[in-house]
């Protein structure tokens, strides 16, 4: 298991491995949200420094809040930002970057309606974290490096002296950069800044790091979950273990601003941030939740995990950022679903508005009529009984012959379409939508199952020759499938 999907006994990363091994102690840990006076406040090998002792406390995960009443004043933070050489793993070295940096709020409304014209508001248009992370050369709009929004004070020379907001701070690589300039953080941490501390004692999700004012914050406490319209399944071979899903899937919120905002570049240890992988492990943490095996401790600590994730996103979206690229691919509906589960298990409104909102991530509204040059074309024809369907793609442009784009036919996917090869970790959220009560009625797009469904039948038919129609038969897809056949009544 890698970064970029693949299936073996070793995940890859940064300068390290680790083996699958590695998941064995995971354990569930949560913050304190006693009230603590701090003048340093760390987490994740990060700290931040304040002029002087504030009242301070810590969300579900860890991530600190600090009371800004009277004004605030964070001195400093570590590692500083700087300018600075760095090694390159092929043997080069950068020249004098800016890196270790850090943004207040990314994602805020502001930012959303600064991105440049083709950019898209959910593509990252800029980021103030390091100047050595690039735009890619397909994605020119995305990942520029924009000074004035890195508010670190080893940068501007001066203490942050914003009331609120959430600041992300940046611990970049120091040595074996990636060439490509992918995977160049060590670590992250946030910081909310409250005007006004929580509203009542107990332990709160983060408000959702997007909200550059804290007039209204998304509180939504931890114990607050109603986990009873979750099923109780029997037992499903090829399952994950709890821990290396659980494992996976933190990072996923825990560094959601870094992880959502620059794709692909700020991956942390055990970060996914490569569509497919997004939504596959998505779809396994939804599906656990499902079963009984999983004990309620674990069941707990997944679900404050899918909220979370979806806290954040609920607060971008109200920020009116949507994704609109298509290279978001599989992570779309991984995202979405977490919005959808996070509606259904605290019944908040706000929530609840992001996940039937239709259209706001990419393919939610991507999608295609089916003609008869499609039926009739050699390679890969669609049935010629779905002339004047719609069919759900990868991205609003025109359908090339391998699929979506042909791009995703090459080394690193032979043979197999892309719709197809991530259709197989979007499986997973289509069997959580047919096993929780209550998720189709929140899920807006209705090409979503009816696509899925027809895959599944392709999958079982074994109509298209040589376009990955097995995928579902290898790990880590084989969970999905067989929680289909496992649970016939559910579909």
């Amino acid at each position: 298991l890698s970064n970029r999907g693949s299936w073996g006994g070793v995940i890859q990363k940064n300068a390290g491995a680790w083996a699958l091994s590695s998941f064995a102690n995971t354990a569930i840990t949560y913050g304190n949200p006693a009230e603590v006076s701090r003048t340093a406040i760390r987490e994740n090998g990060i700290t931040f420094n304040l002029a002087a002792a504030k009242t301070t406390g810590q969300f579900v995960f860890g991530s600190h809040w600090v009371w800004t009443d009277g004004g605030i004043s964070i001195s400093s933070m570590t590692p500083a930002a700087e300018q600075s050489v760095r090694s390159v793993s092929d043997g080069t070295s950068t020249a004098a970057l800016w890196h270790n940096g850090a943004m207040l709020s990314p994602g805020n409304a502001a930012s959303v309606l600064a991105y440049p014209a083709g950019g898209g508001s959910g593509s990252a248009s800029r980021q103030g974290f390091d100047q050595y992370v690039r735009p890619k050369p397909s994605r020119a709009y995305q990942n520029a490096y924009e000074p004035a929004l890195n508010i670190d004070p080893g940068l501007t020379a001066a203490p942050v002296t914003a009331t609120q907001g959430t600041i992300v701070k940046y611990k970049a690589k120091k040595i074996n950069l990636s060439p490509d300039a992918f995977y160049s953080a060590e670590a992250a941490a946030t910081l909310t800044l409250l005007p006004t501390k929580p509203p009542t004692a107990g332990l709160y999700f983060r408000p959702g790091v997007a909200s550059a004012s804290m007039a209204d914050p998304l509180w939504i406490l931890a114990d607050s979950l109603d986990l009873t319209m979750l099923p109780s399944l029997s037992a499903v071979s090829g399952a994950p273990s709890f821990n290396e899903v659980y494992a996976l899937l933190k990072p996923l919120h825990s560094t959601w601003a870094l992880n959502h905002n620059l794709n692909e570049i700020c991956a942390l240890p055990y970060e996914l941030v490569y569509g497919r992988d997004y939504a596959r492990v998505m779809g396994q943490a939804l599906l656990l939740l499902c079963l009984a095996s999983t004990t309620a401790a674990q069941k707990i600590a997944l679900a404050r995990a899918i909220v979370q994730i979806g806290i954040d996103y609920t607060v971008f979206f109200e920020q009116g950022a949507e994704s609109d690229v298509g290279s978001f691919g599989a992570t779309s509906h991984g995202r979405k679903a977490a919005v959808v589960f996070a509606a259904l298990v605290t019944g908040n409104a706000r929530i609840t508005a992001a996940a039937t909102t239709f259209g706001w991530m990419v393919e939610d509204r991507s999608y295609l009529w089916i003609t008869e040059a499609m039926t009739t074309r050699p390679e890969r024809p669609y049935p010629v009984e779905r002339i004047g369907q719609a069919d759900w793609v990868s991205r609003t442009l025109v359908e090339e012959p391998n699929g979506p784009d042909p791009s995703w036919t090459t080394a690193e996917n032979p043979g197999m379409t892309y719709r197809h090869l991530v259709g197989a970790s979007e499986f997973g959220t289509f069997c959580a939508y047919k096993a929780i009560p209550g998720f189709a009625a929140l899920y807006s797009n209705l090409l979503f199952p009816s696509y899925m469904q027809f895959y599944w039948e392709e999958e079982t038919r074994r109509a298209y020759a040589g376009d990955g129609s097995n995928k579902l038969s290898i790990a880590p897809y084989l969970f999905f499938k067989n929680f289909r056949t496992t649970h016939t009544g559910l579909f």
